[in-house]
């Protein structure tokens, strides 16, 4: 048994590193074949380094994915006040709907909302049956007193969570559309600083 572990790492010694091998019999040599056979399959095998095209589509993709907001993150968060909130005011052009609107000032920053909430729905047209209630409908601009690098993340959030329930970037010019269930939610705008923007709203 130790003459066999013996010619074995000598083989293994010459698979690795190389060297003589004109006094191999037959057999050894048979047997550094399969060695050198193994030991190029677990080379190969190895991890490749990653192209560079995948790691930045992978970048590129993460920087999509909204991040959580954390207790510091509302800490030092920029918060939306309330100016006007304008409620069930109709608008025409929206038959069957009622629009609110509401403005929200912070830091020189300026949000304006239209939520807009559609008829109930009665399935058989009998009023006495329950009604299904559709999802609100939000349209949202962002506008500032200096220049924002649009298009930024928005995530709503319902309140009493720090998991967003619906995320989506504004367009090129701050505006954004997004429907969602009626309860009290917050909007969260990230920032190009990194700094987020906070607003509590109710919908509808």
């Amino acid at each position: 048994m130790q003459n066999d572990n013996t010619e074995l790492a000598s083989l293994l010694s010459l698979a690795l590193e190389g060297g003589d091998e004109s006094n191999l019999s037959r057999s050894q040599r048979a047997a550094l074949n399969r060695l050198k056979q193994v030991i190029e399959t677990i080379r190969s095998d190895t991890a490749d380094p990653v192209p560079a095209r995948v790691l930045e589509r992978a970048r590129s993709l993460e920087s999509r994915l909204p991040r959580p907001v954390s207790w510091l993150d509302r800490t030092v968060a920029f918060v939306m006040n309330p100016l006007l909130d304008s409620l069930h005011r109709p608008e025409p052009g929206l038959r069957g709907h009622e629009l609110r609107q509401c403005t929200f000032e912070t830091e020189g920053y300026r949000l304006d909302l239209e939520i807009a909430q559609p008829a109930t729905e009665h399935p058989s047209g009998d009023q006495t049956e329950t009604e299904t209630e559709l999802e609100v409908e939000v349209r949202g601009q962002l506008d500032s007193e200096q220049p924002i690098e649009f298009p930024l993340r928005v995530a709503l959030i319902r309140k009493g969570s720090d998991a967003s329930v619906l995320n989506l970037e504004t367009t090129q010019d701050g505006g954004f559309v997004f429907q969602a269930p009626a309860g009290s939610y917050e909007l969260a705008f990230e920032l190009s600083t990194g700094n987020q923007m906070i607003g509590s709203i109710e919908l509808p």
